[in-house]
C-alpha cells in the first residue's frame, strides 16, 4: 500500500543503507509502486534521480507519465505528494503478458477515457479493437501506448500542477476515487474505479443535457463490453458519498467534475446539484458491474 507509514520504513532503509544525494530509485511496478516510489525520490535528502519502468497497462499508458507521485491518506486518496518528474520512463510490452485479465481491465480505464476526453478516432478504435487489446495483441497495445502516452505527455508539459487544462484528465476520478477510498483502497482498483466513474459522469453529463443519449449510450456500451467485475457490496452509496466530501477535487465546498460535451471534448462543471450526484450513483449502482462475482 501507497502510504505514509510504508514510506517511513522505506525511508529508515535508504538511511540505514547509506543511500545518497546521487543516487537513483528505480520505480519497478504498477501505479502503485510508482507513485510511493515516486513519494519517497521526491522528498528523500530533497530529491533523488527517479526512474519509472511501469510494468502494468494502466501505468504505461498514463500514471507513469506527468510527475504525480503521492500516497494515500485515511481521509482520501493521493492527498499527501508532489510533482516530481522522471529522468526517463522505460516500458515493456512483454510484461503486459504475465498478468491476470484484471490488470488488463484496468489499463482500459484509463484508455477509454483518453478517448472520451481528446480523441474521438482512439474512442472508435477502442471499440473496434477491444478484444485484440484484452488479449493483448502487441500491434494493438502499442497503438494505443503511443495515443495516450503523447496526450498525456502534451498535456502535463502544457499544465505540469493542474493549474488549468491537466483538469480534463480527471474525468471518471471525481466518482472514482471516491469508490477507491470507500472500498478502502483494496476492494476497487483505481482503473475498475475510473470506468465506473465514467459510467456516472457520463450519466450526469446526459440528465444535464451536455450530451445526448447517443453519446451517452455509446459511451456505456464500450464500457459494459469491458470484463469489469466488482463484488457486490464492496462499497456502499453512502460510503462513496462521504469519500467525496475529502477528494481534492472539492473546490469551495463543490464537487468538480470533468464531464463529455462530446466524443473527444470535455468540460469542467463545479455545480453539480448533491441530488444529480446521488441520483447518477444510484445508477450505477443499479449496473450489471455490481452483479457479478469474481
Amino acid at each position: 500500500q501507497k502510504s505514509l507509514q510504508r514510506a517511513n520504513s522505506i525511508f529508515t532503509e535508504l538511511i540505514t543503507s547509506g543511500v545518497g544525494r546521487k543516487s537513483a530509485l528505480l520505480a519497478l511496478g504498477g501505479g502503485v509502486i510508482g507513485d510511493l516510489v515516486g513519494f519517497i525520490a521526491a522528498t528523500y535528502r530533497r530529491g533523488v534521480m527517479l526512474i519509472q519502468a511501469p510494468t502494468t497497462l494502466l501505468s504505461q499508458v498514463d500514471s507513469s507519465i506527468g510527475g504525480k507521485v503521492a500516497v494515500n491518506h485515511p481521509l482520501g486518496k493521493n492527498l499527501i505528494g508532489a510533482f516530481y518528474q522522471p529522468r526517463f520512463v522505460w516500458t515493456d510490452i512483454d510484461c503486459l503478458r504475465t498478468l491476470p485479465e484484471r490488470e488488463i481491465v484496468c489499463g482500459l480505464g484509463e484508455i477509454i477515457k483518453y478517448g472520451v476526453i481528446l480523441d474521438a478516432e482512439l474512442f472508435g478504435y477502442i471499440e473496434t479493437n477491444l478484444e485484440r487489446l484484452l488479449a493483448v495483441e502487441p500491434e494493438v497495445v502499442m497503438h494505443v501506448q503511443e495515443r495516450c502516452g503523447e496526450m498525456k505527455a502534451r498535456i502535463t508539459s502544457e499544465d505540469e500542477r493542474e493549474m488549468g487544462l491537466r483538469t480534463i484528465l480527471n474525468h471518471g476520478h471525481t466518482v472514482g476515487h471516491a469508490l477507491e477510498a470507500a472500498g478502502g483502497y483494496t476492494l476497487v482498483k483505481h482503473g475498475e474505479a475510473v470506468l465506473m466513474g465514467m459510467i456516472a459522469e457520463t450519466y450526469i453529463a446526459r440528465e444535464l443535457g451536455m450530451i445526448g443519449a447517443d453519446v451517452h449510450d455509446r459511451i456505456l456500451a464500450l464500457i459494459r463490453r469491458v470484463p469489469l467485475k466488482v463484488r457486490k457490496g464492496s462499497v456502499t452509496l453512502g460510503g462513496v458519498l462521504h469519500a467525496m466530501k475529502h477528494d481534492k477535487k472539492t473546490v469551495d465546498g463543490k464537487k468538480r467534475f470533468v464531464l463529455p460535451v462530446r466524443l473527444g471534448e470535455v468540460q469542467v462543471v463545479d455545480s453539480v446539484k448533491p441530488s444529480l450526484v446521488q441520483a447518477s450513483l444510484k445508477y450505477l449502482f443499479s449496473m450489471e458491474v455490481f452483479k457479478r462475482k469474481r
